[in-house]
């Protein structure tokens, strides 16, 4: 459907001028927001405007008298007025552009069913205390709402960079984001979702329930604007009294459409939901995310590839071996016959029809994959790698392990494979726009991709997985799904594409509509084939790409991250930004995917991760081995005591998923959360909220966590630890006023038994008073649903000098089992009290005395500082003895001065990893450490010398008092060469940043008359595309001729007076934004456009020649950001 200008105009200045007060349409809070009678509202409106109506019981209050009156005013709900209906449940309310902008509007997949989010509620309602203002250019909807002064942002979804989101800018569109930076603005998943935190601590949230492409841009303060294709509604949640009071109303939002579609939804492709006995209709209605079994909860280890079932015990039994708690064992790709999806290579022959990347480095990896694609490699081994999946399961299930597989959406295009043979007969691809099967490249080579719009394709497609399952697989692992395509700029299908969906999803669209929901559908459809396999187990999914929604069927992580001090602060934003856009069981790829972890990042990593709601260590092939007990004793120790303490801590943490299940309370928070008044704590992002448990890391290379302050939300915050305090793993505090469960140790969940002893560990509060609760039941199948859990709320209270523990209440028909109840009274710094008795029974705990309460903080102090003292501390080193490649988590030289923040890697080619405009925040490049980047060559050959070699840094300038920063490199490049290289940034125009480059002679021998071998300085940047399909290449040449190259183009070649006339530019035209790069038009003698997926290159190359000591080569050039009309 295409909308026109007029479909979705903003309000006119005639109507504006009718108004009483203007102020709402600048989105400033309302007067009055007592509850409002619609028959006072028809009343008011017809004594202003005799002739208005209202449709529906529809308002479109756009203003409140400024005076204290309360009279609210309407405007028309013809063409072009922008209208409003309360929806759903009380402070929730839909906005559309106008009454023709509403009629258009897709159905919303976000709620599932459009006829909740469409049908307005009540006779009653409050007037909205915010307003967004409309308007529409050139197709798209332009919406803006401001808040007061010192209004805080989260939310977006899954974003890297900063927690408070002022000044950031997103598009929601699914990307293969690979080694991602602080400011790349598309990733996996779409949340056009921001969460508003007011100076008062009250929040609001706002949702953009559109499928599209959409900017979220929160650059201007106290102010969200979002951009899509017209038109869509926006929603609005609340204000409420606090950000857990928003996301808990956003999850009832997704419950309610659930609860009333889901049994449609699924009838055609599992006639099994509509057995309504309780159990189907419960589980879906409860709460926003699915509830995990307890297994999930538990560490998980994988890598890309545990290549043989041999590979895969081995990794099992050195966890055991090594008292190091863990619950699953991940399959990536290479256990699939040619990656074959629903495979398996019982034979390793790598050949044209069983290739894979085995043992081979990353920087090899697309010329690999290029020759893949051909069919050009054969290799003559052959050897046993999963003789019998089954059999391997079992041995793992034995042991105390889960087994979780691969699944990727791309079908290789064969004849005779049996998974591309049944999904041809029943016509389940997605079409290209003349109506054939779209085909592209993906591990495989050349596949087909499921239209998972269609029920008919999700049927097929859980049909695939029940039948996998039967293999003994536990849990299945969804990757590639935004889709990613190898071999295209946009690193995915044409938008052009066809999708033959389900009408109530929105029917026949085209791939731009369903892109950022297709990985949602897709873990749906596996969602659903695990229940059809087992209806009494609860399924476990894992998905990469997302949408807002997915949390009911998929568990998340953050993607292909680095192994970086960077990416280790990074994970605690986002994954508290995933649960505060309803995601709650998110978490990292612990220790970096791409690149190699030293020790003491990989320690690190784990104290943090170890407490993260989705606890996975993961890697990628060519990197180090990054099992726990892969960086040395001491690191390995660090990473058993963490993982012990989360193991310890697994009662809580299955408690907060039974609470987000039934309730969309998230389970990890930021800690401003703790006191949303705090603006100071609005911004911290070293701590997080696990309910009532504050975890506060370290996260940088230099900083002891014992050695920084710890800022803290205002009451009662008590210190404790399982006496394993270490430098490199986080504090742990406890609110006061909470009780929170602890569980024995165990090697993994399924040792643990109902008669086990249970710990309290209890804060009082300023009033002497705490409360908990502890959720039970078998950790697995549906049996809660029909009441079989425990639910108990425990009590303490301090009565003078003693202080009571019992049960206040319980839920649920589970007996309460006879064991041993242990009670820990935190006192602070440590120190606590302990007690026994029997759960279920009053248990009173003497207190002792103020001065032996004295005595036992200043003992704890005293034994805390012993423990910290006789640690062994992880060694700070940039490699790991005996491993190839670790020089590769070395740090990074950071310049960061004017509008520019660049990351510099010396000792790897000197190249530029990371260019940052820091007053866009937009990420120009960024690259891994070992590969692409800004690198510089000395010759006309692909890497050749000058790409790897190691530089020194000569010099190093900071930037004091105006001063410029800058930086000065040289590598030794052969036969008395030298590269150099200075990168500053100018005082007199922080706007640019400049590059100074030049190939030298020092040394040459007097055989060669004094000149060297023939050298050429070529220049290689390699841009990232944030919008591929929006990006292109513009310049004048030297004969004024002007030219524009798309990616479609291809690779370009410009010589003579072709050549651009010193100055060519990078345009985004989403963004509005060019990379302007000026060079001096007598050194630069070729210039080259090369388009990657979802790269460009902009080379500048000298003359071709020998070079002596007086006549170097040379090459200086500059880049600056302008914005575009």
């Amino acid at each position: 459907m295409n909308y026109s200008t007029s479909t979705c105009s903003s309000l006119s200045s005639g109507s504006l001028r009718e108004l009483t007060s203007l102020h709402c349409l600048n989105s400033k809070p309302l007067f009055n927001t007592r509850a409002i009678p619609t028959n006072f509202l028809l009343h008011s409106i017809r004594k202003k405007r005799a002739k208005r109506r209202l449709v529906d019981q529809r308002s479109s209050v756009v203003s409140i008298m400024a005076g204290n009156e309360g009279t609210a005013l309407n405007s028309e709900i013809g063409s072009g007025k922008m209208i409003f209906e309360p929806i759903l449940e009380e402070g929730v309310f839909r906005f559309d552009c106008s009454e023709d902008g509403r009629n258009a509007a897709f159905p919303s997949i976000s709620f599932v069913n459009s006829k909740v989010r469409d049908t307005p509620i009540g006779n009653v309602h409050k007037v909205p205390t915010y307003i967004p203002s409309f308007e529409c250019v050139a197709g798209q909807q332009i919406v803006n709402i401001e808040f007061p002064p010192n209004t805080s942002f989260y939310g977006t979804g899954e974003v890297s960079g900063q927690l408070e989101r002022t000044g950031k800018r997103v598009f929601t569109w699914n990307t293969d984001a690979w080694g991602y930076g602080p400011g790349t603005t598309s990733l996996y998943q779409s949340h056009p979702w921001v969460l508003a935190v007011l100076p008062n601590g009250e929040a609001l949230g706002v949702l953009a329930d559109t499928t599209r492409r959409c900017e979220v841009d929160l650059r201007k303060e106290s102010n969200i604007k979002l951009i899509s294709a017209s038109a869509y509604p926006v929603i609005t949640f609340g204000p409420f009294a606090s950000p857990t009071d928003v996301l808990v109303s956003f999850s009832r939002a997704v419950e309610f459409a659930t609860m009333l579609c889901c049994l449609i939804l699924h009838y055609f492709s599992s006639p099994f939901w509509l057995r309504i006995d309780g159990y189907f209709f419960e589980v879906l209605s409860s709460g926003t995310m699915f509830m995990p079994p307890k297994w999930s909860l538990g560490y998980q280890q994988c890598r890309w590839s545990y290549d043989s079932d041999a590979r895969v015990r081995e990794i099992a039994k050195t966890f055991r071996e090594k008292s190091i708690p863990c619950d699953v064992i991940w399959m990536d790709i290479d256990y699939m016959d040619g990656f074959r999806c629903f495979t398996f290579d019982k034979a390793c022959c790598l050949s044209t029809t069983s290739a894979h990347p085995y043992h081979i480095l990353s920087y090899q990896l697309p010329l690999i994959l290029s020759l893949l694609m051909e069919e050009a490699i054969y290799f003559p081994l052959r050897m046993e790698r999963f003789p019998d999946p089954k059999s391997l399961v079992d041995d793992l299930h034995q042991n105390g392990f889960k087994a979780i597989w691969m699944l990727d959406p791309g079908i290789k295009n064969e004849k005779g494979y049996f998974v591309y043979d049944s999904g041809s007969k029943g016509d389940v691809w997605i079409q290209t726009a003349d109506g054939k099967p779209f085909v592209g490249d993906v591990w495989p080579g050349p596949c087909v991709f499921p239209d998972y719009t269609q029920s008919s394709t999700r049927s097929w497609w859980a049909n695939l997985v029940k039948d996998f399952i039967s293999n003994g697989v536990d849990g299945i692992w969804n990757d590639m799904n935004e889709p990613a395509v190898f071999k295209t700029v946009t690193k995915t299908m044409p938008e052009s594409n066809i999708h033959r969906g389900d009408e109530e999803l929105g029917g026949r669209q085209n791939h731009a509509h369903y892109h950022n929901v297709y990985g949602m559908l897709m873990a749906r459809s596996t969602y659903e084939g695990m229940k059809l396999a087992n209806e009494q187990q609860r399924p476990f999914v894992l998905t990469r790409a997302g949408f807002v929604g997915s949390q009911r069927y998929a568990a998340t992580w953050t993607g292909d991250n680095l192994s970086t001090w960077e990416h280790l602060h990074m994970s605690i934003s986002m994954v508290v930004q995933l649960g505060l856009s309803g995601q709650p069981l998110s978490g990292p790829d612990i220790g970096g995917f791409a690149g190699n972890a030293t020790p003491k990042l990989f320690g690190r990593w784990m104290g943090v991760g170890a407490m993260f709601p989705f606890c996975r260590g993961h890697s990628e092939t060519g990197t180090i081995d990054h099992e726990p007990w892969s960086f040395g004793e001491e690191c390995e120790e660090v990473c058993r005591l963490a993982l012990r303490r989360r193991y310890r801590l697994l009662p809580h943490m299955y408690t907060l998923f039974y609470m987000a299940h039934t309730k969309g309370i998230p389970v990890a928070t930021p800690t401003c959360f703790a006191d949303p008044k705090d603006l100071e704590l609005r911004t911290h992002e070293n701590s997080f909220l696990l309910g009532p448990l504050l975890i506060y890391a370290s996260t940088g290379r230099d900083e002891e966590l014992y050695q920084m302050q710890h800022k803290l939300p205002k009451g009662v915050w008590l210190s404790f630890d399982f006496e394993d305090t270490h430098p490199d793993l986080p504090a742990l505090y406890l609110r006061g006023g909470s009780i929170i469960p602890v569980a024995p140790l165990h090697q993994h969940i399924g040792e643990a038994n109902p008669t086990d002893d249970l710990t309290l560990l209890v804060a009082l509060d300023e009033l002497g008073k705490a409360e908990g609760s502890l959720f039970e039941d078998e950790g697995d199948g549906y049996e809660y649903t029909k009441g079989g859990y425990l639910l108990t709320t425990y009590f303490a209270e301090r009565h003078s000098s003693v202080v009571t523990v019992k049960v206040l209440k319980t839920e649920g028909s589970w007996k309460r089992t006879n064991r041993r109840l242990h009670v820990q009274l935190l006192l602070g710094k440590g120190a606590m009290i302990d007690a026994w008795g029997t759960d279920g029974e009053i248990l009173q705990i003497p207190l002792p005395s103020d001065s032996e309460v004295s005595d036992l903080v200043l003992a704890s102090e005293k034994k805390l500082g012993i423990r910290l003292e006789s640690a062994k501390r992880i060694p700070d080193l940039d490699n790991v003895p005996g491993h190839k490649g670790t020089e590769l988590s070395r740090t990074p030289v950071e310049i960061k001065s004017g509008n520019w923040a660049l990351k510099v890697v010396p000792w790897i080619g000197g190249r530029i990893i990371s260019m940052e405009h820091l007053p866009s925040g937009t990420q120009w490049l960024h690259s891994r450490v070992d590969v692409n980047g800004y690198e510089e060559y000395s010759g006309v050959d692909y890497r050749s010398a000058g790409c790897s070699e190691e530089y020194s840094v000569i010099e190093r300038d900071l930037e004091q008092a105006g001063e410029l920063e800058s930086l000065q490199l040289e590598g030794d490049i052969g036969g008395g060469l030298i590269l150099e290289r200075n990168i500053y940034v100018p005082k007199d125009d922080p706007r640019l940043f400049r590059i100074d480059s030049g190939i030298v002679a020092r040394k040459v021998g007097a055989g060669s008359g004094g000149f060297s071998r023939l050298v050429c300085l070529r220049v290689h940047p390699m841009f990232a595309l944030l919008h591929p399909t929006e990006s292109y290449v513009s310049f004048t040449a030297i004969d004024g001729s002007k030219h524009e190259f798309s990616p479609e183009s291809g690779e370009q070649i410009f010589e003579g007076d072709r050549r651009p006339n010193g100055e060519w530019m990078l345009i985004d035209k989403c963004l509005g934004l060019a990379l302007v790069n000026r060079f001096a038009i007598s050194q630069v003698y070729k210039c080259l456009i090369h388009w990657g997926t979802g790269t460009v290159n902009l080379e500048l190359w000298s003359e071709d020649r020998p070079v002596s000591k007086e006549t170097p080569l040379k090459i200086s050039h500059e880049y600056e950001v302008k914005a575009i009309p």
